[in-house]
């Protein structure tokens, strides 16, 4: 589980993110970067949204593995930054490894990975 402090939490920080945050998008997720500028943590939250699937347990097991990904690279991504993962319509009946893959992707286009 990726730690609280990595987190995004409060519904305006999505929001924020939204409005000002720069969008990357793949084939099974859009990334929403919005740089800080500060040196807290990055900050990372996870949307797959019931037009996706109306099973709340395919919704949660997606974000699960998005959020998995994200602990992993956690400790090679730069401070200051909020990021928000969308999952998109073929997310639902995508396999762990793809979507594993579009997640590294998505921060190597955004330049948050090397």
């Amino acid at each position: 589980m990726l730690a609280s402090k990595y987190r995004l939490k409060d519904s305006s920080d999505f929001d924020e993110v939204h409005k000002k945050g720069k969008l990357y998008s793949g084939e099974l997720a859009s990334l929403v970067v919005y740089k800080r500028g500060d040196t807290d943590p990055s900050r990372f939250g996870f949307v797959v949204s019931s037009k996706i699937s109306s099973l709340a347990t395919i919704r949660n097991n997606k974000k699960r593995i998005l959020s998995e990904t994200v602990r992993q690279l956690v400790t090679k991504i730069p401070t200051g930054y909020d990021c928000v993962f969308l999952g998109k319509r073929k997310i639902a009946t995508s396999y762990a490894n793809a979507i594993m893959k579009e997640t590294r992707d998505l921060l190597v286009k955004s330049k948050l990975l090397k």
